[in-house]
């Protein structure tokens, strides 16, 4: 069940992956939460998708809702990435997080797995949660090292005490500077942690083909210094 700790993944234009998290519920109620937070080539964290906040970065991340229960058949939650260069912008990675938000541990999960699934369905990468003696774990960094469209996965399993991605953070620090680099800025906001609805997982509708964009015009000076552009 085991992938690489880090493999390098191939994301063609148009590309989406998606991250699917599933466990089984044991003796207790398994409560368990994920979540994605975006990274820029600056090291500053832009913004975080979880159960309150479906869809993050102009929907560059979208969340399939809160299970609460790890009851269900199959994948409990699951975060979409729609990884077209146009829609990143200055995104050049994502680390994610489950926690558990309730007083069972990784070491009571059963069968915890978290698996990233390309456009075609095949499996990019799949680890198991790891049977901490704690209440999440830092579980992965996708990101893309260069501009040649190659990314980045490295599995990197740091346990957490925290209860939440907010309560995580320096795990959360932790796992990137040993993984991509020190110096990160972190989240900047509050976020709703409350729990409400539960949300049965659907799945997404496709992508939005992107309008194709204009060229710009282009600025020549001449020698009197006066502007001329060609269109």
């Amino acid at each position: 069940r085991h992938s690489p700790n880090m493999s390098s993944i191939v994301v063609s234009p148009g590309e989406s992956v998606k991250v699917q998290f599933s466990w089984g519920a044991g003796h207790k109620k398994t409560d368990l939460d994920c979540a994605a937070i975006a990274f820029s080539e600056s090291k500053v964290m832009v913004d975080v998708c979880f159960y309150n906040k479906r869809s993050a970065c102009n929907n560059v991340l979208t969340h399939s809702g809160d299970s609460q229960d790890g009851l269900a058949p199959g994948v409990d939650e699951e975060i979409t990435l729609d990884l077209r260069p146009q829609r990143l912008e200055s995104i050049c990675g994502f680390i994610f997080v489950v926690n558990s938000c309730t007083d069972v541990k990784l070491s009571d999960i059963q069968d915890g797995t978290v698996v990233f699934k390309g456009s075609a369905g095949q499996t990019l990468g799949e680890a198991p949660l790891p049977s901490f003696d704690a209440f999440g774990v830092v579980s992965a960094i996708l990101y893309r090292k260069d501009t040649t469209g190659a990314w980045q996965l490295s599995f990197t399993d740091t346990p957490t005490k925290g209860h939440n991605f907010q309560d995580s953070m320096p795990q959360v620090h932790k796992a990137l500077t040993k993984t991509v680099g020190s110096g990160f800025q972190g989240l900047q906001g509050d976020f709703d942690l409350v729990k409400h609805d539960v949300v049965t997982i659907t799945e997404p509708p496709p992508l939005v083909p992107l309008e194709p964009e204009e060229d710009e015009p282009t600025q020549v000076l001449t020698n009197e210094g006066d502007d001329l552009f060609v269109g």
